[in-house]
């Protein structure tokens, strides 16, 4: 069995604003492409930056979160949008996938730990990701803050995977 363990699936509105490439993956193409090289399993997850920052700083490559937010809890749209697309929007495709939810360990994480419950109630996924140097959200958080993430991987029997 090939698994291919590292895919980001959907788009980032940052690296697209900012002018950067690739910002988009489409689970689709990547399942056709992946399966006429012989690939069998994909790990996916959301791309980096989320709906919680201010996205009007996104052209000057700029990480806040203030007031040009769509989103309140980090990775609530792009979690539930990945797992959507694998479980109803492509189911065929989607038994071939192996989701990871992103976390961010820095901001709203109580928030992003209900929704995380909640769509575990819901959905399959196998593991958490975090990348924090894109986030500009430093890693020591999760000693605090944002421990709850690795006590949920922890109670759920769940690998825990960070880039930072």
């Amino acid at each position: 069995m090939i698994i291919d363990c590292h895919n980001h699936v959907g788009v980032d509105l940052l690296f697209y604003l900012h002018g950067d490439f690739p910002y988009a993956q489409h689970l689709v193409a990547m399942h056709d492409e992946g399966r006429a090289l012989g690939v069998d399993r994909w790990i996916v997850f959301p791309f980096v930056s989320h709906l919680a920052l201010d996205v009007t700083r996104f052209m000057d490559n700029e990480i806040k979160d203030d007031k040009g937010r769509l989103h309140d809890v980090p990775y609530a749209f792009e979690n539930r949008r990945l797992l959507n697309e694998i479980n109803v929007i492509f189911p065929e495709e989607g038994k071939r996938m192996l989701p990871f939810v992103m976390v961010d360990p820095m901001r709203n994480v109580a928030a992003q730990a209900r929704e995380l419950r909640h769509l575990r109630a819901n959905h399959r996924f196998h593991g958490i990701k975090l990348q924090t140097t894109i986030l500009q959200a430093d890693i020591k958080h999760l000693k605090d803050r944002g421990k709850v993430f690795l006590e949920l991987a922890a109670e759920w029997d769940l690998p825990f995977l960070r880039r930072s």
